[in-house]
Protein backbone atom coordinates (compact mmCIF):
# COMPACT_ATOMS: atom_id res chain seq x y z
CA UNK A 1 0.00 0.00 0.00
CA UNK A 2 1.37 3.39 -0.93
CA UNK A 3 1.12 6.19 1.60
CA UNK A 4 0.55 9.74 0.51
CA UNK A 5 2.24 12.67 2.19
CA UNK A 6 -1.26 13.86 3.10
CA UNK A 7 -1.92 10.64 5.02
CA UNK A 8 1.35 10.92 6.89
CA UNK A 9 0.98 14.61 7.76
CA UNK A 10 -2.74 14.90 8.36
CA UNK A 11 -3.81 11.83 10.26
CA UNK A 12 -4.19 8.60 8.39
CA UNK A 13 -5.09 7.06 11.76
CA UNK A 14 -8.13 9.36 12.08
CA UNK A 15 -9.19 8.56 8.54
CA UNK A 16 -8.93 4.83 9.25
CA UNK A 17 -10.94 5.21 12.45
CA UNK A 18 -13.64 7.14 10.58
CA UNK A 19 -13.71 4.41 7.96
CA UNK A 20 -14.24 1.75 10.64
CA UNK A 21 -17.09 3.88 12.09
CA UNK A 22 -18.79 4.03 8.70
CA UNK A 23 -18.37 0.30 8.13
CA UNK A 24 -19.79 -0.43 11.58
CA UNK A 25 -22.82 1.81 10.92
CA UNK A 26 -23.49 0.12 7.59
CA UNK A 27 -23.19 -3.37 9.07
CA UNK A 28 -25.59 -2.36 11.84
CA UNK A 29 -28.07 -1.05 9.26
CA UNK A 30 -27.81 -4.24 7.21
CA UNK A 31 -28.37 -6.41 10.29
CA UNK A 32 -31.35 -4.37 11.48
CA UNK A 33 -32.99 -4.43 8.06
CA UNK A 34 -32.42 -8.13 7.43
CA UNK A 35 -35.54 -10.27 7.30
CA UNK A 36 -34.02 -13.74 7.42
CA UNK A 37 -32.86 -13.74 11.08
CA UNK A 38 -35.02 -13.73 14.19
CA UNK A 39 -34.89 -11.03 16.86
CA UNK A 40 -32.79 -13.09 19.30
CA UNK A 41 -30.02 -13.70 16.78
CA UNK A 42 -30.20 -10.08 15.61
CA UNK A 43 -29.75 -8.83 19.19
CA UNK A 44 -26.74 -11.09 19.76
CA UNK A 45 -25.08 -9.91 16.56
CA UNK A 46 -25.77 -6.24 17.33
CA UNK A 47 -24.28 -6.69 20.82
CA UNK A 48 -21.15 -8.19 19.27
CA UNK A 49 -20.96 -5.29 16.85
CA UNK A 50 -21.17 -2.72 19.68
CA UNK A 51 -18.37 -4.41 21.65
CA UNK A 52 -16.16 -5.04 18.63
CA UNK A 53 -12.50 -4.14 19.27
CA UNK A 54 -10.78 -1.83 16.84
CA UNK A 55 -7.31 -2.86 15.87
CA UNK A 56 -5.82 -0.20 13.63
CA UNK A 57 -2.07 -0.53 13.47
CA UNK A 58 0.77 1.27 11.80
CA UNK A 59 4.47 0.46 11.69
CA UNK A 60 6.63 2.70 13.85
CA UNK A 61 8.24 4.16 10.72
CA UNK A 62 4.87 5.25 9.26
CA UNK A 63 5.32 8.94 10.08
CA UNK A 64 9.05 9.08 9.28
CA UNK A 65 9.26 10.51 5.77
CA UNK A 66 12.98 9.69 5.45
CA UNK A 67 12.42 6.02 6.30
CA UNK A 68 9.45 5.81 3.91
CA UNK A 69 11.45 7.37 1.06
CA UNK A 70 14.31 4.95 1.69
CA UNK A 71 11.95 1.98 1.87
CA UNK A 72 10.29 2.86 -1.44
CA UNK A 73 13.53 4.00 -3.12
CA UNK A 74 13.42 2.95 -6.75
CA UNK A 75 9.63 2.99 -7.00
CA UNK A 76 8.37 5.71 -9.27
CA UNK A 77 4.84 6.89 -9.98
CA UNK A 78 3.35 8.57 -13.01
CA UNK A 79 -0.10 9.49 -14.30
CA UNK A 80 -0.26 6.32 -16.41
CA UNK A 81 -1.77 3.29 -14.71
CA UNK A 82 0.12 1.01 -17.10
CA UNK A 83 3.46 2.67 -16.30
CA UNK A 84 2.70 2.48 -12.57
CA UNK A 85 1.96 -1.24 -12.80
CA UNK A 86 5.23 -1.83 -14.68
CA UNK A 87 7.08 0.22 -12.08
CA UNK A 88 5.54 -1.79 -9.22
CA UNK A 89 6.39 -5.12 -10.86
CA UNK A 90 9.96 -3.98 -11.55
CA UNK A 91 10.29 -2.69 -7.98
CA UNK A 92 9.03 -5.96 -6.48
CA UNK A 93 11.45 -8.03 -8.58
CA UNK A 94 14.40 -5.88 -7.51
CA UNK A 95 13.31 -6.08 -3.87
CA UNK A 96 13.18 -9.88 -4.11
CA UNK A 97 16.68 -9.95 -5.58
CA UNK A 98 18.02 -7.53 -2.96
CA UNK A 99 16.55 -9.49 -0.08
CA UNK A 100 17.82 -12.77 -1.51
CA UNK A 101 21.40 -11.58 -1.84
CA UNK A 102 21.56 -9.26 1.16
CA UNK A 103 21.07 -12.01 3.71
CA UNK A 104 24.40 -13.35 4.96
CA UNK A 105 23.13 -16.94 5.12
CA UNK A 106 22.03 -16.84 1.48
CA UNK A 107 25.43 -15.67 0.29
CA UNK A 108 27.27 -18.28 2.37
CA UNK A 109 25.13 -20.99 0.82
CA UNK A 110 26.72 -20.24 -2.57
CA UNK A 111 30.32 -20.54 -1.29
Amino acid sequence: MTLSLCDVKYGGRDMASDMVDEIQKEVEYQIQSSTWMDDGVRDIILDKLVYMDRKIGYPSSYRNITVMKEHFRGLSASKSHFENMLSIMRYEKWENLRSTFSEKDSIEAFE
